[in-house]
């Protein structure tokens, strides 16, 4: 009980820090004469108007209508997939916001959302970037609090740092949430669609009926990777900046290096999410899936199938201890190591 009531006390303060923020960014624009829709986050220079870009829809149904058979068939554990992606996110984003650390979704969940307008069930994780110099040190033990938990750090702050964490959804929190949505949808009956062409709700809770509870036996794990990205000068051109993030395999100590053309963020609505995405997210996405990224691929080998990867050496043996650990690593997540070197 005693748990419960910190826990409790906890995503009080984060609720409160997060309507704090909020009232003094609208008190900011009130005073400066921004008008309403175009929200600038200060933490992020180069960010652009609130809703700037959409999910493109029509794309989403043409590539449904040639790649149906390529994608899952299992539309129950698709829409399962989808909710408890969204309730992470949701989670994800009170933390970061309150410890103001701007991130965007990337990678696989950036390609579903621009490709499809949908999540990609079968590539069982989520994905998000964020600048490696907005990286705060408490972000670890904010998501502890909130049920995520470190289950793979590789690297260091100061080259090629990636974390990973687990959150157990929990059978009975499951249920809850698809109890909740299936309300949600009884009361978004009849509402008319948004300019979009279908209202958020009802993509968001789109095959939610197909759901099967019964077929729930336990506990639930969905994987956030975190990948931070560094900003360099381009070898090619030193007027141009070019951006990457690192990865490691953790059998090998083998560091990769995946590079990015350089890239401001802007927001966008994910069904009933409010998120970050690099501007130019279609250069992004063919930088790491490269020209043919319309069309699924289900078996990825992340140290060779992306065009942006390229070796980038090895941990030293003797940095394991800091530089590679993971749950079943030689090395274990240990806490007490420094994020920095």
């Amino acid at each position: 009980q005693q748990q419960q009531q910190h826990q409790k006390q906890q995503n009080q303060q984060i609720n409160n820090n997060i309507d704090n923020k909020n009232r003094a960014l609208l008190q900011s624009q009130a005073s400066s004469g921004s008008h309403s829709g175009s929200v600038v986050d200060e933490s992020v220079p180069t960010l652009q108007p609130l809703l700037l870009h959409a999910c493109d829809l029509e794309r989403a149904r043409g590539f449904l209508s040639k790649q149906k058979s390529k994608v899952s068939v299992d539309v129950g554990k698709a829409a399962m997939f989808r909710l408890l992606c969204i309730a992470l996110l949701k989670e994800v984003g009170i933390v970061l916001d309150t410890l103001l650390m701007p991130y965007w979704i990337s990678s696989g969940t950036l390609l579903g959302f621009y490709r499809q307008c949908d999540f990609i069930d079968y590539s069982n994780d989520v994905d998000i970037g964020m600048f490696i110099e907005d990286f705060d040190d408490g972000m670890v033990e904010a998501f502890q609090q909130v049920g995520l938990h470190l289950t793979h750090r590789f690297g260091v702050v100061e080259d090629g740092f990636e974390l990973s964490f687990t959150k157990t959804f929990t059978k009975k929190e499951i249920h809850t949430l698809v109890q909740s949505h299936k309300q949600k949808q009884e009361q978004h009956k009849g509402h008319r669609p948004i300019v979009t062409g279908e209202s958020i709700d009802t993509l968001e809770n789109k095959d939610i009926d197909v759901i099967n509870l019964d077929l729930i036996e336990g506990d639930v794990d969905l994987k956030l990777d975190v990948f931070f990205f560094y900003k360099e000068k381009d070898n090619v051109n030193d007027k141009d900046e070019i951006v990457w993030n690192g990865g490691t395999q953790a059998r090998t100590g083998n560091k990769y290096k995946y590079t990015f053309p350089s890239f401001s963020l802007c927001w966008t609505r994910f069904f009933s999410l409010t998120v970050r995405i690099p501007c130019n997210t279609e250069e992004y996405l063919k930088a790491n899936y490269g020209s043919e990224w319309m069309i699924p691929v289900k078996s990825w080998d992340w140290k060779k199938s992306p065009p942006n990867v390229k070796p980038n050496g090895q941990w030293p043996a003797d940095s394991w201890h800091r530089t590679v650990q993971c749950d079943v690593c030689k090395h274990k997540i240990n806490p007490d190591e420094p994020f920095h070197l």
